[in-house]
């Protein structure tokens, strides 16, 4: 929700005595206080971009793993490369069962 030019963003009346926070959303004192000292507009609207990104990736993930385009696989990697991806591969399923345990839990936040 966009702020509200010289008025309270919860509950709509002229902001004489209020506070305008850092996000633009302004609040009198007594409001903000039943707010619990936080904008809930943006609140909500970095929940729901959170929550969004991560059904995203969790969709991604069970898609199983990316198949390379033609461009990808004709490049032929460097020995520094071939280091890190063997690094990456030893450790890549631990990290991924500890990935998939907290993508699972992120609702418990």
């Amino acid at each position: 929700m966009p702020p509200l030019p010289d008025s309270c963003d919860h509950c709509r009346k002229k902001l004489d005595d209020g506070e305008v926070l850092i996000c633009g959303h302004g609040y009198h004192f007594e409001c903000y206080q039943m707010m619990e000292y936080g904008c809930r507009h943006c609140e909500e609207y970095y929940k729901r971009g959170i929550y969004s990104n991560v059904n995203s990736f969790l969709d991604r993930l069970e898609k199983g793993p990316n198949v390379l385009t033609s461009d990808e696989q004709d490049e032929t990697p460097t020995e520094e490369n071939e280091t890190v991806e063997e690094v990456e591969a030893n450790g890549s399923q631990e990290v991924h069962a500890e990935l998939l345990i907290a993508l699972i839990h992120v609702n418990t936040w």
